[in-house]
């Protein structure tokens, strides 16, 4: 993203050191912001802990949401600003673990998509998807596909095909912006310029060489 910087959608102007101790570049701010949330949130050891950190995560997530931390100091306010944000899905996440899927609820996963469905067409219409709404239908987004997922896994048996996607879930998370960033660069420096040979070529890129890496 340095060397080809004029051939990328966000030029990294700064420096591998500046980059890795001041200012990470997207995806990799996700790798410092989980350090911290696993420090300040440990492990779920009972249903009272888990009710009382997802209340304490709601509460620090409208903080962020509504823009009440303002008051900080610019060098700490963008460090609290993403424990605050990100810490209500890592707890809920942690919560999901530790209660496990009750097929009681499988209705329930398939109501919450739809809705979720429904309800961002409306904020996409309507301009509405601000604070607390947000958090609604992101919440409504998760619940719906962790139960498809989870009836995907039942009698805790994983699918061969789960069993490759859990594998490289991360490396092609962490990897994919930098292969299919490379992949366009050097298409536009051979003077390859077709949409569907960039798009081919850097999806398959954005899955294989994270793989293969």
């Amino acid at each position: 993203k340095y060397v080809f910087s004029s051939n990328i959608n966000s030029a990294q102007e700064e420096g591998l050191l500046y980059t890795l101790f001041v200012n990470p570049m997207a995806p990799y701010w996700f790798l410092y912001t989980l350090l911290f949330l696993f420090l300040v949130s440990p492990i779920i050891k009972s249903k009272i802990d888990a009710i009382i950190r997802i209340a304490v995560g709601i509460v620090l997530y409208m903080l962020s949401a509504f823009s009440l931390l303002s008051f900080l100091p610019k060098e700490i306010f963008s460090f609290v600003n993403s424990i605050c944000y990100y810490l209500i899905w890592f707890v809920f996440g942690m919560a999901i673990s530790y209660f496990g899927f009750d097929k009681r609820f499988k209705k329930w996963f398939i109501v919450s998509f739809f809705l979720f469905l429904g309800l961002k067409l409306i904020a996409i219409f309507k301009m509405a998807e601000i604070g607390g709404f947000s958090f609604v239908l992101t919440f409504l987004a998760c619940f719906g596909i962790l139960g498809f997922v989870g009836d995907i896994y039942k009698n805790n048996k994983q699918t061969p095909i789960m069993y490759i996607l859990s594998r490289y879930t991360m490396p092609i998370f962490l990897m994919h912006t930098i292969f299919a960033g490379g992949i366009r660069s050097v298409l536009l420096k051979i003077g390859i310029t077709s949409l569907p040979v960039h798009l081919i070529a850097g999806l398959a890129a954005s899955f294989a060489l994270p793989i293969l890496a």
